[in-house]
């Protein structure tokens, strides 16, 4: 059974690993959990490689907290559970605070008002949506995800600064939309 730990323990670090299943397809033809569900084959398995970038993506996330200038009123939002998740806990050792996300179970501790009121969003994604350019004036990336393994590969961090007066409203919108308010 010890050539099988691999695939369920990451014994060895992240290019052992990549060396390891690309071995395992060479040899005997297994892809062993490295086909995504969109289908696509990745060099290591989906549960490896959404762990990897989340170092570099908070770091990407303390550059901007850094940037904001009202510490108090910025907010981190990841927009799925992964970035939301790797902000809250790695995180800590920057000082970052909990990320907000409405992805899986975040979305039970979104607070229903935010106070006060969002002066910088450090936001989370593959791309800026077009709700970030309705709301805020000056969108600045900040940099993405250069790791290749990683399943977070190209996810970007931006700043988004100037609000609109009305954000609080967006986000009540959201929290209807979700079920969260009446």
């Amino acid at each position: 059974t010890i050539p099988v730990v691999p695939i369920g323990i990451p014994v060895f670090h992240e290019r052992g690993l990549i060396r390891y299943f690309s071995l395992l397809e060479k040899r005997y033809g297994l892809e062993v959990g490295r086909r995504f569900e969109d289908g696509s084959i990745h060099s290591l398995p989906q549960d490896y490689a959404d762990m990897l970038g989340w170092e570099e993506m908070t770091a990407l996330a303390d550059k901007a907290w850094k940037m904001a200038d009202d510490k108090e009123a910025t907010y981190i939002y990841g927009e799925n559970y992964g970035q939301a998740g790797a902000i809250t806990v790695i995180g800590r050792k920057y000082g970052l605070p909990q990320a907000l996300s409405f992805n899986e179970s975040f979305r039970y501790w979104i607070p229903v008002k935010i106070c006060p009121g969002i002066k910088s969003l450090i936001y989370i994604n593959a791309q800026a949506g077009g709700d970030l350019n309705e709301f805020f004036g000056k969108i600045t990336l900040i940099g993405s995800v250069t790791n290749p393994d990683a399943r977070e590969n190209g996810t970007k961090v931006f700043l988004c600064q100037e609000p609109s007066e009305n954000f609080n409203q967006l986000w009540s919108e959201r929290l209807k939309a979700l079920g969260i308010l009446p």
